[in-house]
C-alpha cells in the first residue's frame, strides 16, 4: 500500500478490497486494486533493501490441493524506511498497487469530459479544455477534474469506462467525435445528469442506466429507428491495465452502475480449518497424504528443471533427495520414489490426485468438509484445534434434538481469495475462469502458482442434528415440494451451489436463528459470527451439522464467550428463545404467507424468512442469505410439523 495514500487492513485485501475491487482513497480518488502480477512491489520502484517473499508464504495443504496452488501468501504490511534501522532492510516499502479508475473525469467548472491514464500520478489534475470567459474569449479552463460517478460492468467479471460517446449518439460506432460534457441540472440523482455533444448538440440523460443490459439494448437502435449493431462488453480489465479488448472479447451484456455500488465487486473466498496432520481421516489415501508435504515451496520452486508437464528425468534424483530431506513428518517413508514423481507431475499438469481415487458420489467440496467434520466430531487437542464433547444427556431439549454438541475452544481458519464476480454474487464459473481475472500472466507451473490468503483464530460450537428426525422429515412430501420449488428457482439463476435438500434447509435456517440469539449472550456482534455447514445426503454416511464460530481478524476472534455459551446449562435459554422467536415474526402473517405462496428475498430463494426473523449480515452466511425457511424448524402452526415440533 502506498505510504499515506490509502492504508487498508491486510484482511480487507482478501475480502472487501481485493483484486478488481474499487474503493475511494482519503483524497477522494477512486482506484481499483491491481492484479496479482503487480503485488509485492516497492513504492519507490527501487531495489533498495531485501525482498524476501518467504516471510509472507504459508501452507494449508488441504486447501492448496483443493485450489491446485503451491502455497498462499499474506498481503504485505507497509514498512517505511524511516521507521527501521539501516540494518533491518527486509521487505521495506512493499505495497499493493492500485490504478485510477474510472479514467474519465468531469470538470467542476466547464462540465467537460476528459479521459486520462490509468497510471496517472497527479493527485489534483486540471482541465485542459477551453472555455469562454466574461469577455467571450477562449481561455484555459484549468478547473479541477473529478472522476465520473458511473462505470460499466458485465456478469463475466469485466469492467470498463461507461461508453459516453456511444451513449449520447445512440450508436455503436459514432462518426461524431465532438467534445462531451456531463451536466448536472438538478438534484444528485442520475436523472438530473445529461451527456451533451459539443458538435452535433445531441444530449441524453443518464436516467435508467442502472437497468441490466440497458447499454447493450439502447445502442442497438440507430437514429433512423432501424436495428443497429449490438454493443457487447469489450472485455475491459483495468486492474490488469487492460481498458478494452474489443467486441469479440466477451459478448455479455453491459450494465451501467455507480462506481460505489455494492454490485461492482463480490469476492469469492474459499476457507479451510487447519487440521492436525496426524488426525486426518484414515480414508485419506497415500496420494492425499503426499499432497500434504510435497509442495513445501522453496525447495522445489527454485528447480529450473520443473516444466509444465513435470520434472525432467535427469533431475529426478536431486528432486527426490530434496523431498526426502524435507519430509519432517515421515509421511513418505514407505512411498516409492516413482510414485512421488508421478504425483508431483500430475500437479504440474494441473491434474487432481483425487481423480485417481475411488471417491464415490460426493463432490470435492463435500469430501473437503467431511474431513473437517470427522476431526471436529472425534475430539481433538492440538495447538491450533481443540474440541470436546458437551454433556447434553441430562437436558431433554438438547438430547432430543441433537446427537452431539462439540465445544471448539480453539481453531484456525485460512481464507483464500480465488476470484470475484460482478452484478451477481454467484461467481463466474470454475477456478480457471477466476484465475483469468486475477492474473494478467498466470504462472505456468503449479509450483509457482499462489493465491492471497490470511489466517485467523477463533472458537465455535458444533451442533450435530438428530439423524432420525432429519430422515423422517425427508419422507414428507410437504418439505420435498418446498425444496423442489427452490431448486427450480435456483436453476434459473447462475448459481453454482449444490442441489438443495431438506436437511440443508433445516441446518441452514437453524444456524441463522441461533446466531441471531447468541449475539445477546456471547459478547460478539452478528457480523463477527459465521456459519460452517456440514451437510451430506449420502445414505450410508449422512451428515447434518453446523458449526457456529467466530474467526475475526482482530481481538474479537478469541474472547471465549461463544464456547462458554455452548455449555449445556448456558445454551438452553438462547435455544428456547430462538425457537420461540421463530414462531412469530414481526412481519407475520405476511412473512409466513408470502413464503409459502411465492417466496421472498433475492429471486424468491427464501420462503418463510425475512430480515425481521432470519437474515444475517452477508459475511456470516455461506449462501448470501438464500435458502431459508422457518417452517422447516417450527412448522406452519397447523398441520405441518417442523424439526423442533416432532
Amino acid at each position: 500500500m502506498s505510504k499515506g495514500k490509502g492504508p487498508i487492513r491486510r484482511s480487507q485485501l482478501i475480502t472487501t478490497f481485493g483484486v478488481g475491487a474499487m474503493h475511494t482513497l482519503r483524497n477522494g480518488i477512486s482506484v481499483v486494486t491491481a492484479g496479482l502480477d503487480q503485488w509485492y512491489k516497492k513504492e519507490s520502484g527501487s531495489s533498495e533493501g531485501e525482498l524476501q517473499i518467504d516471510e509472507y508464504k504459508f501452507n494449508e495443504w488441504r486447501l492448496q490441493d483443493l485450489l491446485m496452488v503451491d502455497h498462499f501468501r499474506e498481503p504485505p504490511d507497509y514498512r517505511p524506511n524511516y521507521r527501521f534501522a539501516q540494518g533491518e532492510a527486509r521487505n521495506r516499502e512493499l505495497f499493493i498497487p492500485h490504478l485510477r479508475f474510472p479514467s474519465w473525469y468531469r470538470c467542476r467548472i466547464c462540465s467537460g469530459l476528459t479521459e486520462l491514464s490509468l497510471t496517472m500520478s497527479d493527485e489534483d489534475p486540471k482541465c485542459s479544455l477551453k472555455r469562454k470567459n466574461k469577455d467571450e474569449k477562449l481561455v484555459d479552463c484549468n478547473g479541477r477534474l473529478q472522476q465520473v460517478p458511473v462505470v460499466a460492468i458485465c456478469s463475466a467479471g469485466h469492467m470498463q469506462d461507461f461508453p459516453w460517446a456511444e451513449w449520447v449518439h445512440r450508436s455503436v460506432a459514432p462518426e461524431c467525435r465532438g467534445a462531451l460534457k456531463l451536466k448536472s441540472l438538478s438534484g444528485s440523482s442520475l436523472t438530473g445528469m445529461i451527456v451533451k455533444c459539443g458538435i452535433c448538440k445531441r444530449e441524453r440523460t443518464l436516467a435508467n442506466i442502472l437497468k441490466e443490459g440497458l447499454i447493450t439494448k439502447s445502442l442497438t437502435t440507430s437514429d433512423t429507428g432501424t436495428s443497429g449493431t449490438r454493443y457487447p462488453c469489450q472485455g475491459g480489465r483495468p486492474w490488469l491495465g487492460i481498458r478494452e479488448e474489443g467486441s469479440d472479447a466477451c459478448g455479455e451484456d453491459l450494465k451501467g452502475t455507480l462506481r460505489t455500488s455494492s454490485n461492482v465487486h463480490f469476492p469469492s473466498i474459499r476457507s479451510s480449518l487447519r487440521l492436525p496432520l496426524e488426525r486426518l481421516s484414515e480414508k485419506t489415501s497415500t496420494w492425499g497424504r503426499m499432497g500434504e508435504d510435497i509442495y513445501i515451496g522453496p525447495y522445489v520452486s527454485n528447480l529450473k528443471s520443473v516444466m509444465v508437464n513435470g520434472i525432467e528425468p535427469s533431475y529426478e534424483a536431486s528432486f527426490i533427495k530434496a523431498i526426502r530431506e524435507k519430509d519432517n513428518n515421515n509421511i513418505l517413508t514407505t512411498v516409492d520414489d516413482s510414485l512421488i514423481i508421478e504425483v508431483f507431475n500430475m500437479h504440474c499438469r494441473g491434474e487432481s490426485m483425487e481423480e485417481e481415487q475411488e471417491v464415490g458420489d460426493e463432490d470435492r467440496d463435500n469430501r473437503f468438509r467431511r474431513e473437517e467434520f470427522n476431526v471436529l466430531a472425534s475430539g481433538v487437542k492440538d495447538e491450533v484445534l481443540r474440541s470436546k464433547r458437551a454433556k447434553i444427556n441430562e437436558i431433554s431439549l438438547l438430547a432430543q434434538n441433537f446427537e452431539d454438541i462439540w465445544l471448539v475452544d480453539s481453531l484456525e481458519e485460512v481464507r483464500a481469495l480465488i476470484g470475484f464476480s460482478r452484478i451477481n454474487s454467484f461467481g463466474v464459473g470454475d477456478l480457471e475462469s477466476m484465475s483469468r481475472l486475477m492474473w494478467k500472466n498466470r504462472p505456468n507451473y503449479r509450483v509457482r502458482n499462489w493465491l492471497p490468503a490470511y489466517r485467523v483464530k477463533g472458537e465455535g460450537i458444533l451442533f450435530v442434528f438428530n439423524e432420525e428426525k432429519i430422515r423422517s422429515m425427508e419422507q414428507e412430501p410437504v418439505f420435498s415440494d418446498k425444496v423442489e420449488v427452490l431448486n427450480r428457482r435456483k436453476d434459473l439463476r447462475p448459481f453454482h451451489e449444490r442441489d438443495l435438500s431438506t436437511r440443508l434447509l433445516v441446518v441452514h435456517t437453524f444456524a441463522h436463528l441461533i446466531i441471531r440469539q447468541l449475539v445477546f449472550y456471547c459478547g460478539y456482534p452478528a457480523a463477527s459470527l459465521r456459519e460452517r455447514l456440514y451437510v451430506s445426503d449420502d445414505r450410508e454416511n449422512p451428515i447434518a451439522a453446523v458449526m457456529v464460530y467466530t474467526a475475526s481478524g482482530d481481538s474479537q476472534g478469541t474472547m471465549g464467550g461463544l464456547v462458554k455459551m455452548g455449555e449445556p446449562d448456558n445454551l438452553v435459554e438462547p435455544l428456547n428463545l430462538a425457537i420461540e422467536n421463530a414462531k412469530w415474526c414481526s412481519s407475520d402473517p405476511v412473512c409466513m404467507e408470502v413464503g409459502n405462496q411465492q417466496g421472498q428475498g433475492q429471486y424468491g430463494l427464501n420462503l418463510a424468512a425475512c430480515h425481521d426473523c432470519c437474515l444475517l449480515p452477508n459475511t456470516s452466511c455461506e449462501h448470501f442469505n438464500n435458502f431459508l425457511d422457518r417452517t422447516f424448524l417450527i412448522g406452519d402452526g397447523s398441520s405441518v410439523r417442523g424439526y423442533f415440533d416432532r
